[in-house]
């Protein structure tokens, strides 16, 4: 697996430019733009170092606060029976909704290596989500399929 470049919070995209014989590099997921190049690994890493430390020096120096990829905040509109039943299973674990939901996912994105299909992605959250249902009420994913039809994935797909 090819892991990205990342330092202070910030990823880079790396590539290679044959015609200058350099690695050219650009930070992700910013509305500003910083680049940086480098023709080793080496003077690839201190570059995109220099160029993050010297974007965070500019935004103080200019009384800005520097732009961070990703608040780690999103909305979601969910069933409500759903958003019910994740209510219910917050209360009697101790946990927040927002620690249960960030866990489902988690699991949704981390155990599987590589989906193979956004169906697949989809009925992986359906999968989760549906199995914090509280201990003494049923797995409501029938009930989702049919008031939701965009949710097509068989129910046996929850017992994988």
């Amino acid at each position: 697996m090819i892991k990205p470049m990342t330092y202070n919070g910030y990823t880079a995209k790396i590539e290679y430019d044959a015609e200058c014989e350099c690695f050219l590099g650009e930070v992700l997921d910013l509305n500003d733009i910083i680049t940086f190049s480098g023709n080793s690994v080496q003077d690839l890493k201190q570059s995109f170092k220099d160029s993050v430390d010297a974007y965070i020096e500019y935004c103080e120096e200019n009384g800005e606060e520097p732009e961070k990829p990703f608040s780690g905040k999103f909305s979601v509109r969910i069933d409500p029976e759903l958003h019910k039943a994740i209510s219910r299973h917050a209360s009697l674990t101790g946990k927040s909704i927002n620690t249960i939901v960030s866990e489902a996912i988690s699991d949704a994105i981390y155990t599987k290596t590589q989906p193979t299909s956004i169906l697949n992605t989809t009925s992986n959250w359906v999968k989760i989500l549906t199995n914090i249902q509280i201990q003494d009420q049923t797995l409501v994913f029938q009930d989702i399929q049919e008031r939701i039809p965009y949710y097509t994935a068989k129910s046996e797909a929850i017992e994988q």
